[in-house]
């Protein structure tokens, strides 16, 4: 049982972290970790549709403490600060809340980190090029004359 109970903290530790980072990375993330969001944002989504807009997280965490998902920790997180009409309700706006911060993303990403982006693609591009790139023949080319 205690067992149970360390695994679900873990499970609520990484549930709230992964919240935090979805929610600040749009804000004040570095470069790498905006093109991070941008990339994984929609794989999330699609999980939540996948899913019937369930979290694995928060499966796990009502699994491994045995109680039903109105007691969860995102449940009791949001429940007090938003009252919602319906389950429908509330999913929406998570959903809504989540495109918007992933919209913020990419606009600060496209803006704010475009240099860099210019950069990282451009070296990208050149480390592609050499990795395509026919192999020289022994010899030509060489300019080591031994």
């Amino acid at each position: 049982m205690v067992l149970l109970a360390a695994a679900a903290a873990c499970v609520r530790a990484v549930h709230i972290a992964l919240m935090a980072w979805v929610v600040l990375v749009p804000w004040v993330g570095s470069c790498d970790a905006a093109l991070l969001h941008a990339l994984m944002m929609p794989f999330l989504f699609l999980h939540w549709a996948l899913n019937d807009d369930a979290c694995c997280l928060t499966w796990l965490e009502c699994t491994l403490r045995g109680v039903p998902v109105s007691s969860s920790f995102v449940h009791s997180l949001v429940s007090p600060v938003y009252k919602f009409p319906s389950e429908h309700a509330a999913s929406s706006a998570v959903w809504a809340a989540a495109v918007g911060l992933w919209l913020v993303g990419l606009y600060r990403l496209t803006t704010v980190h475009a240099a860099t982006l210019r950069q990282l693609a451009s070296h990208l591009l050149r480390a592609w090029r050499q990795a395509m790139a026919p192999p020289r023949p022994h010899g030509i080319g060489d300019d080591d004359p031994a």
